[in-house]
């Protein structure tokens, strides 16, 4: 924050301090993926630092006393943030393989309806097993089934509409929500040739 405040000749110790901050908790935790994300995030949120931030991903991508699941999951997120779809994608695939070989660990789900929301514009069918997978391991994975709405909504089909609004009806929690509902079940009945209802 006082990087960001300060006058562009004067943000250069603050900077260097942050980063120091950001190494001494990374060598207190070496195991844990969050300072790494954090410091990856810090360096891209200016563009005084956006440069150094791929080097770090790089270093972190090296870490073996991370938990590779949540070292590769982290990569993918931080590749997408940064723009790097190419990058994005092949950590996302590592880490989906590693969630689907051990569907029990930490995160499993969580990492399969990350990937399916990043592969619904890419590949809808990658998208689909994905999100198909995260609900498999828990029917009330929001994002997986925001996922699965959102590819049945676009098939024409009868029974793709029915799965979907018998999804938008199902109460889980976490809920999605109220507005994101009303939304797709217009769409899913005006597709149906329903608009009145």
């Amino acid at each position: 924050v006082l990087a960001e405040a300060a006058a562009p000749d004067k943000k250069q110790p603050y900077i260097e301090q942050a980063q120091r901050e950001f190494q001494q908790a990374i060598a207190l935790a070496p195991g844990d993926v969050r300072p790494w994300s954090a410091i990856v995030l810090f360096l891209a949120a200016s563009k005084d630092t956006r440069d150094q931030a791929l080097p770090m991903l790089e270093k972190l991508a090296q870490q073996t006393a991370i938990d590779e699941l949540q070292r590769d999951f982290a990569l993918a997120g931080l590749y997408n943030y940064l723009g790097r779809p190419s990058q994005a994608h092949q950590y996302f695939r590592r880490a989906t393989a590693l969630a689907q070989a051990n569907p029990q660990s930490a995160g499993a789900g969580e990492v399969l309806a990350t990937a399916a929301q990043f592969y619904l514009p890419r590949a809808p069918l990658l998208a689909e097993l994905y999100a198909r997978r995260a609900l498999a391991q828990n029917a009330a994975n929001r994002d997986a089934r925001i996922v699965w709405l959102s590819l049945l909504a676009n098939r024409t089909d009868k029974e793709s509409l029915q799965e979907s609004l018998r999804l938008i009806d199902e109460n889980h929690e976490p809920a999605i929500d109220p507005v994101i509902k009303t939304r797709l079940r217009v769409a899913l009945l005006v597709r149906q040739g329903r608009p009145q209802d």
